[in-house]
């Protein structure tokens, strides 16, 4: 498993100072995190030495301060999982793009960079996928 799973406030403080580029997925409870760490996984294996992802579980007792810390609420009901960013040891952005391999994979190549225009809702209308 290439993400790192995070209950230590010290480890992610050391994580963020070590690494500029964090992508960190705090979960209410790992149920809650399955889909998002399958998919992360294989962000993982392609952002490798550009970016790194790991995960707080949110539900684990050691990792509640943890997360309080961390200024995340996962309190709303429907609200199972955040995607937080973090680049040169700060907190830069909440990851609010879509959840897709290529979405993600694009935003942690370059974090500051514009979403892809597939993402863009009005680009939807003109272009149908096919899977």
């Amino acid at each position: 498993m290439l993400i790192e799973r995070i209950s230590d406030p010290k480890d992610l403080k050391k994580l963020l100072r070590t690494r500029n580029n964090v992508l960190v997925l705090y979960s209410k409870s790992e149920v809650a995190a399955e889909n998002h760490l399958r998919l992360l996984s294989t962000v993982a294996q392609a952002v490798k030495g550009q970016g790194t992802i790991c995960w707080v579980d949110c539900g684990d007792a050691e990792s509640r301060k943890l997360c309080k810390k961390m200024k995340v609420d996962l309190s709303p009901k429907d609200k199972k999982v955040e995607l937080f960013h973090y680049q040169d040891g700060a907190f830069h952005t909440e990851y609010n793009r879509a959840v897709t391999f290529k979405s993600i994979v694009a935003f942690l190549k370059d974090p500051k960079g514009p979403p892809l225009w597939e993402e863009d809702p009005g680009a939807l209308e003109h272009h149908h996928h096919h899977h």
